[in-house]
C-alpha cells in the first residue's frame, strides 16, 4: 500500500505539504497573516472606544464635581452607581480614574495653562462643559505622553460638540492646539538646553 505524504490539496488542486512550515499554502498563510492583522486592529478599535467612553464619563463626573463641590471620589461613586448602562461598566479600565483623579490633583496647573492660552477669556466665564473638556484634554497633553496629542484633541473636540454649544468645538480646538504647539516647543527648547555642552 502506497502512502502519499502530500495528502492535502489547495483550491487549485496543488498538493500541500503536511510537515514543517510548509503545511499551509501561500494563500492560506496570507489568510492567517491577515486575520492576525484584523485581530490587532479590532483590539485597538475596542481600546479606543473604551477610552472614548471613559472620557465622556470623566466629563460628567467633573461637571458634577464642579457644581456640587463634593469630593471627587464621592462624585465618581455616585455617577457609577446611577449609571444606566451597566454593561458599559464591565469594560472600564483604569483610564477613567486616571483622568478624574489626575485632573483633581493637578487642577491649579491645568487651569493656569488653559488661562494662559485662552486669549480674551477668563476661566470662570467659560461654559462649564467647555472648561472641563479643556481640563481633561490638557491633562492628557501634559501628563499622559502615551496618548497621541492628535487623538486627545480630536476626542475633546467631539465631546465639546456633543455636550457643549454650537461653537464649543472650535473654541476647544483653538486653545488645545495652542497648548500642544507651544508646550511641545517649550519642551524641545528645554531638552536642547539640558543636552548642550556645559562650559
Amino acid at each position: 500500500m502506497t502512502v502519499l505524504r502530500n495528502s492535502r490539496f489547495d483550491d487549485n488542486g496543488s498538493p500541500i505539504k503536511t510537515f514543517g512550515h510548509d503545511m499551509y499554502s501561500n494563500d492560506k498563510r496570507a489568510e492567517i497573516r491577515d486575520s492576525k492583522v484584523d485581530f490587532t486592529d479590532n483590539v485597538k478599535r475596542r481600546t479606543m472606544r473604551k477610552r472614548t467612553k471613559s472620557r465622556e464619563m470623566a466629563l460628567k463626573i467633573l461637571y458634577a464635581w464642579e457644581i456640587t463641590h463634593k469630593e471627587m471620589k464621592d462624585c465618581r461613586m455616585s455617577f457609577l452607581e446611577n449609571y444606566p448602562e451597566k454593561e458599559d461598566l464591565l469594560d472600564l479600565d483604569d483610564f477613567l480614574d486616571t483622568l478624574v483623579f489626575g485632573v483633581e490633583a493637578n487642577i491649579t496647573a491645568l487651569d493656569a495653562m488653559i488661562t494662559k492660552y485662552a486669549t480674551n477669556w477668563r476661566l470662570e466665564r467659560m461654559a462649564s462643559i467647555d472648561r472641563n473638556v479643556l481640563r481633561l484634554a490638557a491633562f492628557e497633553l501634559l501628563y499622559l505622553p502615551d496618548v497621541p496629542p492628535k487623538v486627545t484633541i480630536n476626542e475633546a473636540i467631539e465631546m465639546a460638540k456633543k455636550y457643549g454649544d454650537t461653537d464649543s468645538g472650535k473654541f476647544v480646538n483653538g486653545i488645545l492646539d495652542s497648548i500642544n504647539k507651544h508646550e511641545e516647543l517649550n519642551k524641545n527648547v528645554t531638552e536642547a538646553a539640558d543636552e548642550s555642552p556645559k562650559k
